[in-house]
């Protein structure tokens, strides 16, 4: 019996560390956003066992090599006694720092990439023990959308910047648009010829409020200018959901909720869910070396207060039939339901009203016959 008690209380002791385990997501971004909160919580729904999860922001790659090295210094002290199970890189950013100093701060945590395209067999053999979740755009299915909700646009405004993700993006918005451009013609402000300088929030201004409303904006990104200083893409958004007559279409679900229309979109939560499930294979032993990495399909959904601010009826129109419809509108209570009921009563009372004058005039002109 002792010796059944000891070896019990020795696998209960094994098991402690997985059941308290740590994973240290690192964001490319400076800040908390909406993309970053969803890849968190997705990663905490699909581990769904209590395992702590640690956010790390380290910046943008707007930002120098001297930034960086201060990241590593900070990181190295903050996590001094951590062993994560395994790192998550979400973004380009975060998975380049962890290919530069993962022998240094995590080394025997496997990565997971994720929110970022599918990087190369050489990039992933640098991470070493590494495997991830590429993002991939659906750009086609997105424009095809835009035509189906409203057939007669004009003009589609592609919002990009300058960076390489941006210029591969547009290729393949401008790939998308062939099949349209017998009726439509596709512009990217600041990015053509004869203006190429680029987007800047005075230029993307004087844009929202120039866009017509046949037109469409679609929104590919826009986190750094030109001169590659970083840009608040809140702020971006807000400014043509403010500005712009005409609906504003996405590629990623960041911004639904904000007056964008919506689109084709990757989902945050399905990024975190889906890493989830890599790091649960990863303890049960698998190798992430052998883990082909595996995209998360994208969703369609469309804002159903945008969609009737524009008079588009999902029910007609079989695309959005398999749209997941967010934000509905308000349904008009009971008591804004008898209003019509309240004004007929209310017209009916003041036309009463107004004829009582007549009435005493007519009747009270007539003489009484005096009483016999």
């Amino acid at each position: 019996m002792p010796t059944t008690l000891l070896t019990l209380a020795l696998i209960l002791l094994s098991a402690l560390p997985a059941l308290a385990g740590e994973i240290v997501i690192l964001h490319s971004e400076s800040g908390p956003t909406p993309w970053t909160q969803k890849i968190a919580t997705g990663l905490a729904d699909g581990l769904d066992d209590g395992t702590r999860i640690i956010q790390e922001f380290i910046g943008s790659g707007t930002l120098d090599e001297d930034h960086f090295n201060a990241e590593y210094e900070r990181l190295a002290d903050v996590h001094t006694d951590t062993t994560p199970e395994a790192v998550i890189a979400s973004g380009q950013t975060a998975f380049a720092f962890m290919r530069k100093y993962r022998d240094d701060l995590f080394s025997a945590a496997p990565v997971v990439f994720c929110s970022m395209p599918r990087p190369g067999p050489k990039l992933l053999n640098q991470c070493g023990d590494c495997t991830g979740i590429p993002l991939e755009m659906d750009v086609r299915d997105t424009v095809d959308l835009i035509f189906a909700v409203r057939p007669n646009t004009k003009t589609v405004v592609g919002i990009m910047d300058a960076s390489s993700a941006g210029q591969t993006l547009r290729k393949a918005t401008e790939a998308a648009m062939e099949p349209y451009m017998d009726r439509a013609q596709l512009i990217f402000p600041g990015h053509e010829p004869g203006d190429e300088t680029g987007l800047d929030m005075g230029k993307l201004n004087a844009v929202a409020s120039s866009v017509p409303g046949s037109g469409a904006v679609l929104f590919l990104g826009f986190k750094e200018d030109k001169a590659g200083k970083a840009f608040n893409e809140k702020l971006a958004v807000g400014r043509l959901v403010v500005q712009s007559v005409a609906p504003i279409f996405v590629l990623t679900d960041t911004w639904l909720g904000d007056g964008v229309l919506g689109g084709m979109v990757a989902t945050g939560e399905a990024q975190g869910q889906s890493a989830a499930g890599l790091i649960k294979r990863i303890r049960r032993g698998d190798p992430s070396q052998e883990m082909l990495p595996q995209p998360t399909p994208p969703q369609l959904i469309a804002d159903a207060t945008v969609l009737a601010r524009f008079g588009i009826r999902p029910e007609r129109i079989p695309l959005l039939s398999k749209a997941k419809l967010i934000n509905q509108p308000e349904h008009p209570s009971e008591q804004s339901s008898a209003t019509p009921s309240n004004v007929i009563r209310l017209t009916l009372l003041l036309v009463g009203l107004a004829l009582l004058p007549i009435l005493f005039r007519k009747f009270g002109s007539r003489k009484r016959k005096p009483p016999e």
